[in-house]
């Protein structure tokens, strides 16, 4: 990961990573959200992503989930502890799977953001929002 708010992603340190500020999942409860509810809600939609992985999404712990034989989606929480970074590990040999990483990652951002409002760096200290189906 970079520093400040400039993530990258696991096996890409050249691609920016994903993540989900504590609070956002449910605006309207604020005060009454807090990170352990949100890791619980964010992994929830992250296994309701429909896919065509072979082995489909499966949750290993808490923080994370296997997505088909070649991929592990980890979630992090931010520098500052007030966000949930959405990481993607490389588990595979497979030729394919290193081709696809990048794609299989933006595939699960997409969905992500379907169900949720997603920050994104914007340079090493600064951060953007997409709002939920921005993406």
């Amino acid at each position: 990961m970079g520093a400040g708010c400039n993530y990258t992603l696991h096996d890409d340190d050249s691609s920016p990573a994903y993540w989900l500020d504590v609070g956002y999942a449910d605006e309207d409860d604020f005060d009454n959200f807090n990170y352990s509810d949100q890791l619980a809600y964010l992994r929830e939609v992250i296994q309701d992503i429909p896919t065509r992985a072979q082995g489909g999404i499966t949750v290993e712990d808490d923080t994370t989930l296997m997505y088909g034989f070649n991929y592990n989606v980890l979630l992090k929480s931010t520098h500052e502890g007030d966000g949930i970074l959405i990481d993607l590990e490389l588990i595979s040999a497979e030729p394919i799977a290193e081709t696809n990483y990048q794609k299989t990652y933006d595939y699960i951002i997409k969905q992500v953001n379907k169900a949720l409002p997603l920050r994104f760096a914007t340079s090493a200290w600064t951060s953007g929002l997409c709002k939920v189906g921005e993406l």
